[in-house]
């Protein structure tokens, strides 16, 4: 049958205060102390949103299998005092899929390659900037087209120069 439970104060278990409340069919579970749900099978929470706060380090660990989500965004909050970095870190490779999305940003997208970074492209790769941008390396590096020509160009003013710190030939 059902459980009544119909008190005017805060009921005390073991030392702690647990307060339970219901306002307009909501239900509200509040302690002075920890909260901790453990179960021998599975926990399940059905609801048309759902809110995990925490004010302090806060994990999600899953020992088995993928967090399936049929809509997800994840955000770092970068406003206010908390303001924090979204900072993902995998001991193995991190694959991001999209069919339809382009990772975007309104920032600066930064990468910072430990060892090597490998683009490779199915089919065409094309690199636009509103701006200048540079290709750097500090040893022998290369730009070549394996077939057809390959232009180095200027589109609507500049010259085309080619700056060497040493002796250079065209072949």
């Amino acid at each position: 049958g059902a459980v009544t439970i119909d008190s005017d104060a805060a009921l005390t278990v073991g030392g702690s205060t647990i307060a339970l409340t219901s306002d307009g069919g909501a239900l509200t579970l509040a302690s002075s102390a920890n909260i901790g749900i453990t179960a021998t099978t599975g926990v399940t929470v059905d609801g048309t949103t759902l809110s995990l706060d925490g004010t302090d380090t806060t994990n999600l660990t899953m020992t088995a299998n993928d967090i399936v989500a049929k809509t997800m965004a994840i955000k770092a909050d970068n406003t206010g005092a908390g303001a924090a970095n979204l900072d993902i870190d995998a001991k193995n490779a991190i694959t991001i899929d999209s069919a339809t999305q382009a990772l975007t940003t309104s920032g600066l997208m930064d990468i910072n390659a430990g060892a090597n970074l490998d683009i490779d492209v199915a089919g065409t790769y094309d690199m636009l900037s509103g701006g200048a941008f540079s290709m750097d390396g500090t040893g022998a590096s290369n730009v070549s087209a394996t077939s057809g020509d390959l232009t180095l160009s200027t589109i609507n003013s500049g010259d085309l120069k080619l700056v060497s710190a040493g002796n250079y030939s065209l072949n």
